[in-house]
């Protein structure tokens, strides 16, 4: 008897995050809802010894986040000990997420789609900008990632995503 197997890919996609946060000196922590909109999805399904199939899922993989964010701010200082507008950081964060996942596409061996929640983690290095006092304008990479589950009776491994966030 052969494992059946399940795999969703998506194409680069849409992020977007709002916040709070309060700093405390070279450190700063904020709370985010994030919202992400991952396009061209694609599903494989596979049996090992005899092949697989690929076929465009029917709809889109959608990811909201709820995070917990501390960042470590690393000072610039110019020679007369002045803090440079210009600010490199290193950031971690976990939380909550939730992933809805498309129906699937293949008329056989065909499960339902629907929502995994988990726990959400993330790693952020950035570069900041103080436009104001109080305001930064920012640049930064960063990884989310989710744990999987099991969601009508098909088991997800761990979920990932590389993004590229600007902002203020």
């Amino acid at each position: 008897i052969s494992q059946l197997n399940t795999r969703l890919d998506g194409n680069g996609g849409f992020n977007g995050e709002t916040g709070l946060g309060y700093r405390f000196g070279d450190f700063r922590s904020d709370l985010t809802f994030g919202y992400s909109n991952f396009g061209g999805v694609r599903q494989t399904l596979s049996a090992s010894g005899i092949g697989s199939a690929t076929r465009d899922a029917s709809g889109d993989l959608q990811l909201f986040t709820a995070m917990l964010n501390g960042y470590y701010d690393i000072p610039i200082r110019a020679a007369d000990g002045t803090r440079s507008r210009l600010s490199p950081y290193l950031g971690a964060g976990i939380g909550y997420g939730n992933l809805s996942i498309p129906d699937c596409s293949f008329s056989s061996d065909c499960y339902e789609g629907g929502s995994l929640s988990g726990f959400a983690y993330q790693g952020k290095v950035g570069v900041s900008y103080r436009e104001t006092e109080r305001g930064f304008a920012f640049l930064e990479g960063s990884f989310l990632g989710m744990t999987g589950s099991e969601l009508n009776g098909v088991d997800y491994d761990n979920f990932g995503s590389w993004r590229v966030n600007v902002g203020w």
